[in-house]
């Protein structure tokens, strides 16, 4: 071995952490390079349409009526966008990728904090990678064009300042990843849950994400919309679907997609499950004093969410799969529900892209079961509960 790979070899040690990041990360921006110029029917019929009639409506002076049904944010966003001499579609992907390295970089940084430890440790770089090269992230950003990883990006965020207990920045952004999608919403039966827990945060918080998401989707208001306009585009967003699923492994795909009969039962069995961890929070039964309990917590009212509520699409489990990636690197058991969870994912959205055979009944049934067993395992194996012995 000469000098000359003595000193290349030594180097490579000595930055060997800011290498692997480099790689992953070059690794990672080639894939989305290979899905940036696929054109998603969202992307064609939807979100190209609405930059083009807005840059008709001469940019942020279009956002007088509304475009879409997505949130005035989002539309404030596309109206800058034209002012910028490129592509539609491009335009769109690269915010969104953009995004994937921030959420990449925002759950390491979370999962170091739960792990105390530094960050650009390992754990750092082996969930940076993760999260950069996740089927459903790779595909929601680069080959779909949708937005899931800025409210998520967000959502994380939420999660980790509520865990220090910096309770403000928390509900400020949480009201961020409210003014970019409704389905922030199913936080709520969580963000209850942990405040009657910890009785430390003031439930009138909510008003503050409430008043950041209203000053956030205002722009429309500036130029001449209604001022409830905001609450009125969710509200409607909340009716547009009639199907009790769509390329999700539902409990619903057990029973049947007859929406208008099951919408009802749909939200009592949710509701009622709610009341249930809610009740075993109150009781004692289910703690959350350490940053496995914590999670895991989170991760079940979410997926109760998907699993039972009515109208749930693919890209709805977009956060509760980033969360248990992050579970994982608490304690290992978590592994097969990430990994249930995210290959089904990107089987939904498989379908959804590439016209591949959606969800099939066997899949549903093992994701319900699989929430069955997480149940167990949380109110009845967790160390600190005491109530199945």
């Amino acid at each position: 071995m000469n000098k000359i790979e003595i000193k290349v070899i030594k180097l490579i040690e000595e930055y060997k952490s800011m290498l692997f990041l480099l790689a992953i990360t070059g690794i990672s921006l080639y894939i989305r390079y290979t899905g940036i110029r696929f054109l998603s029917a969202d992307m064609e019929y939807y979100f190209v349409q609405w930059y083009e009639i807005l840059k008709e409506r001469g940019g942020l002076p279009g956002l007088s009526r509304r475009v879409g049904d997505y949130n005035v944010l989002y539309e404030t966003i596309i109206a800058l966008m034209t002012y910028i001499d490129m592509k539609a579609m491009y335009l769109f992907k690269m915010l969104f990728i953009g995004f994937d390295y921030i959420l990449a970089f925002s759950v390491a940084v979370f999962a170091c904090e739960l792990r105390k430890e530094k960050i650009f440790s390992t754990t750092f770089q082996i969930v940076y990678a993760i999260v950069v090269l996740l089927p459903t992230v790779v595909l929601n950003s680069a080959f779909w064009g949708q937005c899931d990883v800025i409210y998520t990006c967000f959502l994380i965020l939420f999660l980790m300042f509520l865990y220090k207990e910096q309770w403000i920045k928390a509900f400020i952004v949480y009201g961020i990843a409210l003014a970019f999608k409704f389905q922030t919403i199913f936080f709520i039966p969580f963000i209850i849950a942990y405040y009657f827990y910890k009785k430390k945060f003031s439930i009138l918080l909510l008003a503050v994400s409430v008043s950041v998401f209203y000053v956030l989707s205002s722009a429309g208001v500036f130029f001449g919309r209604h001022p409830l306009e905001p609450f009125y585009i969710y509200l409607g967003q909340a009716n547009v679907s009639t199907s009790m699923y769509l390329n999700v492994p539902s409990f619903w795909m057990l029973i049947g997609d007859n929406y208008e009969w099951l919408k009802g039962t749909a939200i009592c069995i949710f509701a009622g499950l709610c009341g249930v961890g809610l009740y075993y929070v109150l009781d004692g039964k289910k703690k959350m004093d350490t940053a496995e309990q914590y999670l895991n917590t989170c991760c079940w009212f979410l997926w109760t969410c998907i699993l039972f509520l009515p109208a749930m699409h693919e890209r709805y489990t977009y956060p509760l799969d980033i969360i248990f990636i992050i579970l994982c690197f608490l304690d290992r058991k978590y592994y097969k529900y990430a990994t249930i969870s995210v290959l089904l994912s990107t089987r939904g959205y498989a379908s959804y892209l590439f016209q591949t055979d959606g969800i099939m009944y066997w899949q549903a049934l093992l994701y319900v079961f699989a929430w069955i067993h997480f149940t167990y395992t949380l109110l009845c194996k967790d160390e600190t509960i005491v109530i199945c012995e």
